[in-house]
């Protein structure tokens, strides 16, 4: 892929580009298919999630007797 187009956004801007430059019309299809190919975002492999778990530190209850 021509690296000039890397940076361009829209198909439109790469076609315009691509023509302004000389490309004819089986190079700016090739060019265009590599162009897409690279905008396609992979999208990251699923992780599980982390299960973190808590322990509350409850205060021990003590039995007091309450006779005198």
């Amino acid at each position: 892929m021509t690296p000039y187009i890397k940076e361009l956004e829209t198909e439109a801007e790469v076609n315009k580009w691509l023509e302004k430059h000389g490309y004819g019309p089986g190079l700016i299809e090739e060019e265009l298919a590599e162009w897409k190919a690279s905008k396609v975002v992979a999208k990251p492999a699923t992780t599980p999630k982390a299960i973190i778990k808590t322990e509350v530190n409850k205060p021990e209850v003590v039995a007091t007797s309450t006779k005198k």
